[in-house]
Order: C-alpha cells, then sequence, then structure tokens
C-alpha cells in the first residue's frame, strides 16, 4: 500500500507501478513494479524531477507513448 507521501511524489503515475522507498535519511529510491529506477537525495528531490524520471523510464524502457488513456476509435 502506497503512503499519502509516496502517491504525492510519484503522482499519476503510482498507478502505473511507481513506489518510492526511504532506505535512509539521504535518499529516495524510485521502483518500477519492484525495480530501481532512479536514486535521489532527499534534499533534492522534487515531485516535479521524480515524475519526470517515472516519464523517462516509461519511454526509454516501455515505449510509452505518454498518454494516460487507450485512444479511443
Amino acid at each position: 500500500m502506497l503512503t499519502e507521501a509516496q502517491c504525492r511524489g510519484v503522482g499519476m503515475f503510482a498507478s502505473h507501478g511507481f513506489t518510492l522507498e526511504h532506505p535512509d535519511d539521504h535518499v529516495v529510491v524510485l521502483l518500477h513494479e519492484g525495480e530501481r529506477v532512479a536514486v535521489f537525495s532527499q534534499t533534492g528531490a522534487t515531485e516535479e524531477s521524480i515524475q519526470a524520471e517515472c516519464a523517462r523510464h516509461l519511454v526509454d524502457k516501455h515505449g510509452w507513448d505518454g498518454a494516460f488513456w487507450q485512444p479511443t476509435s
């Protein structure tokens, strides 16, 4: 279950399998379906930078086209 802070951090990407872990007081780890995607300094991580990394991962690794909905015919 995602916490409210995790949902804020990954935003709309939470429903696409992204989560955040805080292994210590210095870093935040971004995971996609359990796979490490990126590591951020807690002092430098922003919602925008985390969500940009989510989008980058989906494009680079999964061929995402940027849409959160299925096209209608």
